[in-house]
């Protein structure tokens, strides 16, 4: 196991709903100013979050972010 310090950033909240198709973030509303991330000149959203799914441990969310320069692992845990 890794445990990673992680940028999320502004993130799209999907909550209970499943998109198992995302390859990036979705795009923010149009607003003034430059974007952080952008894919093809779209102003996207920096991470994206799911949940609370039920698992047979519990509930959970998850963050999931798209580039690798948003996470940094600190420990390995054997």
């Amino acid at each position: 196991m890794i445990i990673a310090q992680v940028a999320c950033g502004e993130h799209f909240d999907f909550k209970k709903s499943i998109n198992r198709d995302l390859r990036r973030p979705p795009e923010k509303p149009p607003a003034d100013g430059p974007c952080e991330i952008s894919f093809q000149g779209a102003n996207l959203y920096d991470s994206v979050k799911g949940g609370p799914h039920q698992s047979p441990s519990g509930s959970s969310c998850m963050f999931v972010v798209y580039t690798t320069t948003q996470a940094y692992p600190r420990f390995l845990i054997d």
